[in-house]
């Protein structure tokens, strides 16, 4: 889109990423998404889906919101994840 577009809540959707890539060793994604030439953004695969044990079932909740296509469905905040 633009640079304007880019907030505060590109950062937050950034974070998910590297979460994501920490827990799982893999993006959220089977392809990557985005490039000109790729794939449009979808739904992420769920951690248990990837074979993640052991985690509570709202880390995912907390990554779809983290990763939410639309920026106004993404926290506000970065503490807000973090009370999640």
């Amino acid at each position: 889109q633009s640079a304007t577009a880019v907030t505060h809540l590109s950062d937050l959707f950034s974070l998910g990423i590297v979460l994501y890539q920490m827990l799982s060793g893999e993006l959220p994604w089977e392809e990557s998404p985005g490039l000109p030439e790729g794939p449009p953004f979808g739904p992420i695969i769920g951690l248990r889906e990837r074979g993640v044990e052991g985690l509570p079932r709202d880390v995912d909740r907390v990554l779809r919101t983290l990763l939410a296509i639309d920026p106004a469905s993404r926290f506000a905040s970065a503490h807000a994840p973090v009370a999640e």
